[in-house]
């Protein structure tokens, strides 16, 4: 293990800590020298803080000092990138761990693009920050940063107002090395009966390189009591306590408290601390509780101060630790009693606790409570205005349009879009009832109000109140525009309009569509600031994109080639200019219709160059991801599509291997399971003959884990295809493809599927017409539980027969015997007989009278065991059956199938 690590810190300002919040810098150490600078410069910018940080090498915290280092930290910055995400370091499996273990909150910052798999798999859904977003059409990174900092670190003008609050401020006086024992006298102290609301100055609140004797002189001179930490640690000579902060406290004339947290020898501290009054120890029991009591009667503590403003304040010290110790359960439970009291600081405060996991765990649920408590009692408040208070309508409705933009954050985070709509339709209600001279920014707040609205119509797929809500949107920014002309009003107005444009196209009004996307190319050419215009190039090339893709719908196909191309020169500079994986994919999507186009009208030397643009860019991305550590097979398998296009099969062939090969941290994720499955089938198409089966069952075995895994229907389809096409005309193969398109039948309904697993059916059974030899009986098992079904399959694995993938229960089989129409059904009959076995009697009756097949009954129900041979059971065994005596049965049935070619 490397040596301890320093912990270093950095001020905005040279001056007194006291109140200042303290934020914590997570790196790996390898990303310091890069990184650190301008996570300091951008905290900085945004708050005057203390920020902490392991300063030198690889030198670690270490799990034990953890606590000490983290506790009383208020917020911890991590700076997200390749190296912390992959492998291990302490940042990764120790200090955030720790902090989301103990309420801290923690902010990431996704410092390199391409890492969010990785980042999901360490973070789960804690949402991260981007600092360099190239993303202009997003809200900007300082204004979320900003808006993240005020709810979880409390402003100055509020600490003003936690210190005005408290009843008494203590001088502690400590050796440094003793501050676990000092923390511990802290929570002594705040236990007692009337001390919850005293505030303590302790040293670390000087900083070095400041004047200590005047920051001793002033804190002393503001306190109201000089208490003393007693430990053997005080006779060391010489300490700081002894030479300045002792004789400094006598000689302001202050009451000397000394408390001793270790046996300490009496006459060694009466040598060297003049008139040191008797020390009390620090137990916490009757006599410990009676001396701070005459202590705390001569500070003259206020008492009865209960209301919920004044809990508030003090629930914010012992959350934050404001001139005390940090403890973040009694916060939050003077916060949570505040806020029940209905005070509308503290449900704000409340809800922001439970969205970053301040003090209590995160809980999203709980953060949308509380968000949606203060935004009903604002409501109430709203209506119960005068109407002639105009002040103070205005300063409610500034409130309420802050509040209820959050509400609509809280709600899309749990994903109720149905109450963020409602929501959102109540706001605009407001909005639009309301007069601008109340409400500065109502007409932009309304603006994107409507757009949201327009978000959720389309997600929804609303598409006709979705174009009302968009082209509202768009007339009220195009408003704003006409009225300052900036470059951000044209952002806004281009937003609107991409997702009024979108929605036309869904709508099938593609010109109407195009017009639509000229007045947006206008709008973009017409940004002004260069480094604007330069963020928004990816825009640009997806609108000349879109254009294309609306021309070529129209059969415009020349118009839509040159549309394209130009999306094509735009993503290039924007890839030049700034290499990355959003960029990247950007020019290699453009590439690849372009590559679609040439090879469509016959130009494969056009085809071949954009192909090989594709592959570039994904070369690039791969020796990136590599760096990174991160999933590298999708990017594989591209190499060896773009490769196998090229017509260069061994190195197609080596892309394949490679994804086959290549150690990803997560081998069972449905990505990795999907890249290598369609790995395996390219490279069941480019091996000589011999080798091809070998790979194509491997391709199998890796889809059908992929399926088990997500239950996806598309990875149903694409299976059920491949095996149908490398088929031919092997009954064996088509069967097995069948029943991958049963199973599809049965998870969603689609008659599309339905007409082909039908006609592959047809198919089947016309090659057995023309070669009975090759058919197999197929069985079917019904009723069995999981269990059960797995003895039976063992027992029927060395049968030379078929078993149907359906697991249908008693009132499944008769539709499922008409699909599958199987030889031979093993039916597990349900605890009772009579009309829990009528699904068998119409099947008998109305479907298939010769259905065939063997039942198994329980023991001791007789009657269900005898109304199954009454029904035409072939044969009756009992629960839990012998399976030697079921593999018997099954085999003599099989035989008579054969025998016969048919059921009867």
């Amino acid at each position: 293990m490397s040596d301890q690590a320093h912990i270093a810190h950095r001020i905005r300002e040279r001056g007194d800590l006291r109140g200042k919040p303290r934020v914590f810098l997570a790196m790996h150490p390898a990303d310091r020298e890069k990184y650190l600078e301008k996570l300091i410069g951008i905290l900085h910018g945004q708050l005057d803080c203390v920020l902490y940080y392991v300063e030198d090498g690889d030198g670690q915290i270490g799990a034990d000092r953890l606590p000490e280092t983290l506790d009383d930290i208020q917020l911890i910055v991590a700076a997200v990138t390749g190296r912390l995400l992959r492998g291990s370091n302490e940042a990764i499996d120790g200090i955030i761990p720790y902090a989301l273990d103990h309420n801290i909150p923690v902010l990431p910052l996704m410092m390199e693009e391409g890492l969010n798999d990785k980042y999901k798999k360490r973070f789960g859904d804690l949402q991260y920050l981007v600092p360099d977003d190239p993303d202009r059409t997003a809200i900007p990174f300082d204004q979320k940063l900003r808006a993240f900092l005020q709810e979880v670190i409390v402003s100055d003008e509020t600490a003003g107002k936690v210190r005005d609050a408290f009843d008494a401020l203590i001088f502690l006086s400590y050796r440094k090395k003793d501050r676990a024992y000092a923390r511990e006298l802290m929570r002594l102290v705040h236990r007692c009966s009337g001390c919850r609301d005293i505030a303590f100055w302790y040293d670390e609140f000087l900083v070095p390189g400041e004047d200590f004797n005047d920051g001793i002189r002033r804190s002393l001179d503001e306190s109201d009591l000089f208490m003393l930490v007693v430990t053997p640690s005080l006779l060391e000579d010489p300490n700081f306590v002894l030479l300045h902060e002792y004789p400094a406290a006598r000689a302001a004339g202050k009451k000397i408290f000394p408390v001793e947290m270790l046996k300490t020898g009496r006459q060694s501290l009466e040598k060297l601390y003049e008139e040191l009054p008797p020390c009390v120890r620090g137990t916490g029991d009757e006599k410990w509780n009676a001396a701070l009591a005459e202590q705390v009667k001569r500070l003259a503590v206020r008492t009865g101060r209960d209301d919920p403003g004044h809990k508030f304040l003090i629930g914010l010290a012992y959350l934050d630790g404001i001139n005390m110790e940090v403890d973040t359960g009694r916060g939050a439970a003077l916060i949570r009693e505040a806020a029940e009291a209905g005070l509308e600081e503290a449900m704000r405060r409340l809800s922001a606790m439970y969205a970053s996991g301040k003090g209590v765990k995160r809980n999203a649920d709980e953060a949308l409570r509380w968000q949606k408590e203060l935004c009903d009692k604002l409501w109430d408040r709203y209506r119960g205005l005068p109407a002639d208070d105009p002040p103070r309508a205005r300063e409610l409705l500034e409130t309420m349009d802050r509040d209820l933009n959050k509400l609509t954050d809280r709600l899309y985070k749990t994903r109720k879009l149905r109450e963020v709509y409602s929501c959102l339709h109540a706001y605009k209600t407001l909005l639009e009832e309301t007069e601008d001279d109340l409400l500065p920014g109502r007409k932009h707040s309304l603006a994107v109000c409507c757009a949201k609205i327009g978000d959720i119509e389309t997600a929804v797929d609303d598409t006709f109140r979705a174009e009302g809500s968009y082209r509202r949107s768009a007339e009220l920014f195009g408003e704003i525009l006409g009225a300052d002309g900036s470059d951000s009003a044209k952002c806004d107005l281009y937003i609107a309009l991409r997702g009024l444009t979108q929605t036309l196209r869904r709508r099938y009004r593609n010109e109407e569509a195009l017009c639509e996307i000229d007045r947006i190319l206008s709008l973009l050419d017409s940004i002004g600031d260069p480094e604007f215009a330069a963020s928004l190039s990816n825009d640009l090339s997806g609108m000349h994109r879109l254009r294309g893709q609306i021309l070529a719908d129209l059969k415009r196909e020349e118009e839509a080639g040159e549309e394209f191309k130009k999306a094509l020169d735009i993503a290039e500079e924007a890839y030049a200019a700034r290499p990355g994986t959003r960029t990247g994919n950007g020019l290699s999507d453009i590439c690849d219709i372009l590559r679609i186009m040439s090879f469509r009208k016959g130009d494969d030397r056009a085809g071949e160059e954009y192909t090989r643009r594709e592959a570039a860019i994904v070369e690039n991305q791969l020796k990136e991801a590599i760096e990174k550590g991160t999933q590298t097979v999708h990017l594989r398998n591209l190499l060896g599509l773009f490769h196998t296009i090229l017509r260069e099969k061994d190195a197609a062939a080596a892309c394949y291997r490679s994804c086959l090969e290549a150690d990803e941290e997560d081998p069972d994720s449905p990505a990795v399971l999907k890249a290598r499955a369609d790995a395996c089938f390219a490279l069941s198409e480019l091996m000589p003959e011999g080798d091809r089966e070998d790979h194509f069952r491997q391709g199998v075995a890796l889809a059908e884990r992929l399926i088990a895994k997500t239950g996806a229907p598309e990875y149903i389809a694409g299976l059920a295809d491949r095996i149908e096409k490398r088929a031919g005309d092997d009954p064996d193969r088509l069967e097995e493809a069948f029943e991958w398109r049963q199973d599809l039948t049965e998870r969603i309904r689609d008659h599309a599927n339905r007409i082909r697993r039908d006609s592959l059916r047809e198919k089947i059974d016309l090659i057995y017409e023309k070669h009975p030899e090759t058919k197999k009986p197929r069985i079917m098992i019904c009723g069995a539980d999981d269990s059960l079904r797995e003895q039976i399959l063992s027992a029927l694995k060395d049968t030379d027969c078929r078993i149907c993938r359906s697991r249908p229960g008693m009132s499944d089989l008769p539709d499922l015997h008409a699909a599958v129409r199987p030889d031979l059904t093993i039916l597990v009959l349900p605890r009772e007989g009579g009309p829990s076995l009528e699904p068998l009697r119409f099947l008998k009756r109305s479907i298939d009278k010769n259905a065939r097949f063997i039942a198994i009954a329980r023991r001791d129900d007789r009657g269900a065991a005898d109304e199954a041979l009454a029904l035409g059971a072939a044969e009756c065994l009992k629960a839990p059956a012998d399976m030697t005596a079921l593999k018997a049965a099954a085999a003599r049935q099989c035989a008579l199938i054969r025998s016969t070619g048919s059921a009867e």
